[in-house]
Formats: structure tokens, C-alpha cells, sequence
């Protein structure tokens, strides 16, 4: 029997993994670590209700959160329209190769559908 992959926006409760997820995106890209306090600095900006931002998580089969997709609403001055610009897609090494990459690319195109952006960036 094949998985389908879910991809779903980011809860609440989903806030320390997607943490955790974050560290491990800095480190494979071996960038500078990030502030001890991500979460509390994070969490307000990425739920708030006019939030202009969104998370797209990936579950393996077994309902691990093994990825993210992270996106935000900005402005093409030159076009002079609103696009969904996708600054971050992560995935755990232990869930690659299993189509949830794929999955949340299909995903954040189809919240910019949602969103009624014409263009993901």
C-alpha cells in the first residue's frame, strides 16, 4: 500500500518540531545558529490573526513531522501584484527520497491558489 503524503499548515502544537526542524536546516546549511528564544519570537508572528505568513509541514507515514515548506505574502513592485515568495523547504535526512518534497512544493502552490496569488517565487 503506497503513502500519500500529508501536507498541512502548521498548528500551534506544532511549534517546538518545527523549532527543531529549523536547527536542522541551519546546521545542513551550515549557517550561524539561530537565537535560543526562535520559538517565542516565531510563534506570535506566524499565528497571529492577520499573520502573512505560513507553514506547510510534511508527515511521514507514520505521522512524524519530517519536513517544512515556510512562505510569505510579498509585493512585486514591478508587476504591482502580491506573489507568495517561498523562503524556506526542509526536509529531515531520514524522509527524503519519499515524495514529501515533491508533496510540499504541490502544496505551497496550491496555497497560493488559496490565497489568490498568481505567482509562487
Amino acid at each position: 500500500m503506497e503513502h500519500t503524503p500529508v501536507i498541512r499548515r502548521a498548528r500551534v502544537g506544532d511549534l517546538p518540531r518545527l523549532v527543531e526542524l529549523i536547527h536542522e536546516h541551519v546546521a545542513y546549511e551550515k549557517s550561524a545558529p539561530r537565537p535560543a528564544d526562535l520559538a517565542s519570537r516565531l510563534g506570535p508572528r506566524l499565528f497571529a490573526e492577520d499573520s502573512r505568513l505560513w507553514v506547510l509541514l510534511a508527515e511521514t507515514s507514520d505521522g512524524v513531522v519530517a519536513g517544512y515548506a515556510a512562505c510569505s505574502a510579498e509585493f512585486a513592485f514591478w508587476d504591482a501584484r502580491d506573489y507568495l515568495h517561498m523562503d524556506c523547504l526542509y526536509l529531515a535526512a531520514a524522509a527524503r527520497g519519499q515524495g514529501l518534497g515533491a508533496a510540499l512544493m504541490d502544496g505551497v502552490a496550491e496555497l497560493a491558489r488559496e490565497l489568490g496569488l498568481e505567482q509562487v517565487q
